[in-house]
């Protein structure tokens, strides 16, 4: 009996020993996980210090799009708490329409396991404006790798697309300010010896004629050699324009000029082109010369009448007002020392070809065209006629959808009265007269001969 008790007895002992190494190894374990506890709880407070103060957006989304995580940085830019955003579909609340099917597909291809590095997107943030975000994506998954949804990190790169896009914007103005410094300086040259040598033809045609007398045959090839020559000279004279040598300006009524320029506007288009005028009323005088600026009207309506390639269409002109802002202005060629505010403009529209921005690129070099057999200065010299008036251009076009092209005149503060002008004629107000007198003169020149018939108002040097 004692031998089983004992034996009892010490079984009993040697179960007590084990229960209590088992109770010290599972207190050991829970200490264990209390600290793994702590040190997750430790880990997961850091993580959300970083998630939270980080600057660039961060953002988790489920398979379907819908929102799992948010930053505050995420909270700065689309002004949403994450509280009221949490389940919600992000593409629907903060993606434009457009692109939207787009970006979903995005989405699938990093949930298939492709990631995405310097993806750029425009999404709608706070009081909806649009921001441009540059994207690192990539998958997230659960613990059997099965795709849960993705984590995306946008840095807000709007301000800097726009810096460069103005730095592109200045290069190419340096750039297009240097090729036309060189080659105004070639054209004014040889326009100018251009010029003397006809002069010369034309002194000798002249002195051929009287020494022939009467003769027939040398008188009609004097007059073809004389009618040569002044075609040449137009066409020095149009490269002294297009190197913006200075011009004579006057007060103008524009759609005076362009009524009087009526016949010779016809006579430059095809009859397969209609020509419609769109002119609005009681527009303020400009400063101008009447001659450059029907010959702009001129060169802008063939180069309309051409981009129709040989078929019927329209070609309209238009004058109105308009009030151009800064990024307006930043649009239109010879702009960057114009100011804003009001311009009178002459516009030049066609149902043409239209152009692709290649071509928009050297429509105003001297001789392009894409019409070969009218290579000349038609663009080029209205370029010039531009910058003489310190004008602006304007040109919206694109393959297939015509042309457009909008010539902006600054509006004169004040428009010089008697007092100011330079006299030609006596027809002029007489300078001792008022200036509200001496305006209303020229008002009434301008309805009976037009304003720029007697007065020469300003030199624009």
């Amino acid at each position: 009996m004692r031998t089983a008790r004992g034996k009892q007895k010490a079984a009993s002992l040697d179960e007590l020993t084990a229960l209590r190494q088992r109770v010290a190894e599972l207190e050991e374990l829970l200490r264990e996980s209390q600290r793994d506890r702590e040190s997750f709880e430790e880990r997961d407070r850091q993580y959300r210090s970083v998630f939270n103060t980080a600057g660039s957006v961060i953002l988790c989304l489920d398979s379907e799009g819908r929102i799992l995580e948010w930053n505050r940085a995420a909270e700065r830019l689309y002004g949403r708490p994450k509280a009221e955003v949490l389940g919600e579909n992000y593409l629907e609340l903060f993606i434009p329409e457009p692109i939207r099917e787009s970006i979903a597909l995005d989405i699938a291809k990093v949930l298939d396991g492709e990631p995405t590095e310097g993806f750029e997107n425009l999404v709608r943030a706070q009081s909806g404006e649009k921001r441009l975000l540059l994207w690192n994506v990539s998958r997230l998954a659960d613990a059997t790798g099965k795709p849960r949804g993705i984590v995306a990190v946008g840095q807000d790169i709007t301000d800097r697309a726009r810096a460069e896009a103005e730095r592109r914007h200045l290069e190419i103005q340096l750039q297009e300010a240097r090729k036309l410094e060189s080659l105004e300086a070639l054209a004014g040259g040889i326009a100018h010896e251009f010029n003397t040598v006809l002069i010369r033809i034309l002194e000798s045609a002249a002195r051929a004629r009287v020494i022939r007398g009467g003769d027939e045959t040398v008188a009609g090839l004097v007059r073809d050699i004389e009618r040569a020559a002044h075609s040449a000279i137009d066409v020095a004279n149009q490269m002294l324009t297009y190197a913006g040598h200075h011009i004579d300006i006057y007060a103008v009524f524009l759609n005076r000029q362009i009524e009087e320029a009526a016949p010779l506007l016809q006579a430059v288009i095809p009859e397969r082109v209609r020509l419609e005028y769109r002119l609005a009323a009681e527009l303020p005088p400009i400063m101008a010369h009447p001659g450059h600026l029907q010959q702009m009207a001129i060169n802008l309506v063939t180069n309309a009448a051409d981009a129709l390639a040989n078929r019927a269409g329209t070609v309209t002109i238009a004058t109105g007002r308009i009030t151009a802002d800064r990024p307006y202005l930043q649009t239109c060629y010879l702009a960057e020392s114009l100011a804003e505010g009001t311009f009178t403009y002459l516009e030049v529209t066609d149902d043409g070809v239209g152009m692709g921005t290649d071509v928009q690129a050297k429509m105003f070099d001297p001789f392009f065209s894409t019409n070969v057999p009218r290579r000349g200065l038609g663009l080029a010299a209205v370029l010039g006629i531009v910058r003489a008036h310190r004008g602006a251009i304007r040109v919206d076009s694109a393959p297939g959808e015509g042309t457009r092209i909008r010539v902006l005149f600054p509006e004169p503060e004040q428009v010089p009265f008697a007092s100011d002008l330079n006299f030609r004629r006596s027809s002029c107000p007489s300078p001792t007269l008022s200036p509200e007198i001496a305006f209303l003169h020229v008002y009434l020149d301008h309805s009976t001969h037009g304003i720029d018939a007697g007065c020469h108002v300003a030199k624009n040097r």
